[in-house]
């Protein structure tokens, strides 16, 4: 038997997978005496962590096996936001929108291309801040925050760009509200800016389309 085919049988089953429940499973393999309990995690990437019991026994590995899942579950909450409500998501659909008005000709040519950069810039884009967020659960707070941390970052950045940001955040809200995703538009503050300091005004909770 080659070395490799050796590795490979010491890695095969030693019986058959037992499933305690969905996500939850234990088994042994020829390797190890121990029974490995392997639990589903979507958090991670590979989705399930497999580790040893520790065990021999079935009734204890899975007693083991219960503990970890639990473990597991305390440990990565799971908070999984489905794409289509992403902000990122319907960031590129304001985008795809914006230059098929360049392409007809009822936009600015810069248009799509300031839209673009305001959302993805590597420096201060939108996307970095609110990218993987769920669109249905971004407020005003969240939009302060991610001004206040610019202006921590990058104090010297205009007053321009801060209203540039803020109008292409209102442009992909709106995305979102003509979808029926959201019911209002959160109203970004605005940036009142001195030769030495910046603040956020106080904003009006939401804003009129």
């Amino acid at each position: 038997m080659s070395e490799a085919a050796a590795k490979k049988s010491r890695q095969s089953l030693d019986g058959e997978i037992i499933k305690i429940r969905r996500g939850l499973a234990i088994y042994k393999i020829n390797a190890s005496p121990f029974y490995l309990a392997r639990v589903l995690n979507p958090a991670r990437n590979p989705k399930y962590l497999v580790r040893s019991t520790k065990e021999q026994s079935r009734i204890q590995a899975r007693i083991v096996a219960e503990e970890l899942a639990q473990a597991v579950h305390n440990a990565s909450p799971i908070a999984v936001v489905l794409r289509d409500k992403t902000f990122r998501y319907y960031a590129e659909i304001a985008l795809k929108s914006a230059q098929s008005d360049v392409d007809r000709g009822s936009r600015n040519p810069l248009y799509a291309k300031d839209l673009k950069y305001n959302l993805f810039a590597k420096n201060y884009g939108l996307d970095a801040f609110f990218g993987g967020k769920d669109i249905r659960q971004i407020t005003v707070k969240d939009y302060s925050d991610f001004s206040r941390a610019l202006m921590v970052s990058i104090p010297d950045l205009s007053s321009s760009v801060h209203g540039a940001l803020r109008s292409a955040f209102r442009n992909v809200m709106k995305v979102a509200l003509y979808d029926g995703v959201i019911s209002q538009v959160p109203a970004p503050p605005k940036l009142n800016e001195g030769k030495h300091s910046a603040r956020l005004s106080t904003p009006e909770r939401f804003c009129s389309v």
